[in-house]
């Protein structure tokens, strides 16, 4: 289930557009303030925040360039709202890194309509990702996010030590952020998504033939030859010399 982070001061309008999130099965936390989601994100992070810019402490697009500062934030869309007609409002918004900006009141619809289409893109997204996981991608939040993961795991592919902790430490995260962040975008835990990463870059140096199955294991991060063979037919039902064979 996807899951918005709405951040409005008016309880009245915000208890509404979380109803209107809620009756399209979209799981909704309401705030009242932009420091309670710097907290929030710390450690559940959404797919959308929509943030109105008039807040108490601190408004909307400074909460917006606080989000962006951070590269461990990138993946998330957001949405600013406001019933204040400036231009600079929306200028300033958009140099800040917002996705989209609304002036109040909207059309129901339509705001709908934004948030399933914002979904719908990141679901595409994710299909893309699993189906081909080495294709060279247009950068995109999610997409560059994935591809930090795997450029670590390769970077680090004759480090036997390398495990979540390092990788966290790479990506200024936690251990647990990762993980709730690689199982959101992939639908896999860590160990899994690493794991087909690294067989699916097997079968790719295999097909080129220009290796042993040995050094192959070796270049892809297995510390066991016969623990590697064992996972490979795991995933594709053959043994990686019949695979070559075959290839």
């Amino acid at each position: 289930m996807s899951k918005v982070i709405l951040v409005e001061d008016d309880k009245g309008f915000g208890e509404s557009l979380k109803e209107l999130l809620l009756l399209r099965n979209i799981d909704v936390s309401l705030f009242d303030s932009a420091n309670k989601v710097l907290e929030e994100i710390k450690h559940n992070q959404p797919d959308i925040i929509i943030s109105d810019i008039m807040m108490p402490e601190m408004d909307g697009l400074t909460l917006l360039d606080r989000i962006r500062s951070k590269k461990q934030y990138d993946h998330i869309s957001i949405i600013i709202i406001t019933a204040r007609k400036l231009d600079k409002d929306y200028s300033s918004s958009l140099k800040k890194g917002s996705d989209y900006f609304l002036n109040k009141p909207f059309d129901n619809e339509v705001f709908i309509d934004l948030i399933n289409n914002i979904i719908e893109r990141k679901r595409g997204q994710i299909k893309k990702i699993i189906q081909t996981p080495d294709h060279e991608y247009h950068k995109d939040k999610d997409i560059s996010f994935l591809e930090e993961v795997k450029n670590q795991v390769q970077k680090h592919s004759n480090d036997p030590d390398f495990g979540l902790d390092k990788m966290a430490d790479l990506l200024s995260l936690s251990p647990s952020a990762v993980q709730k962040k690689i199982k959101r975008v992939t639908g896999q835990n860590y160990s899994e998504f690493i794991n087909n990463f690294k067989l699916e870059r097997a079968a790719h140096l295999i097909k080129q033939n220009s290796n042993t199955i040995s050094e192959i294991s070796s270049m892809v991060g297995y510390n066991s030859l016969s623990y590697f063979s064992k996972c490979f037919k795991d995933k594709y039902r053959v043994s990686p010399k019949k695979f070559s064979q075959k290839n």
